[in-house]
């Protein structure tokens, strides 16, 4: 599916600041489509466990994760 120009602009600067170059998108893609559901499968023992704590990680803007507080447990500044 075509990117739209709003969706091309966030992702060119993502891929900007990350560092993140054509080549690697393209290596990803190439991965993603190779991927068998034996290969899914495969990652369930690493899954599992993590799915099983339930934590949950919120990134964002300090002052919005801080009046969210009374919604998450522990926060990690």
């Amino acid at each position: 599916m075509p990117m739209t120009p709003a969706l091309r602009g966030p992702r060119a600067m993502g891929m900007y600041f990350s560092g993140a170059k054509l080549e690697d998108k393209v290596e990803f893609r190439k991965q993603v489509i190779a991927c068998k559901p034996e290969d899914i499968v495969a990652l369930a023992d690493v899954v599992e466990p993590v799915l099983n704590d339930n934590h949950i990680c919120t990134m964002g803007n300090e002052q919005k994760i801080k009046d969210a507080g009374n919604v998450l447990i522990t926060l990690c500044l």
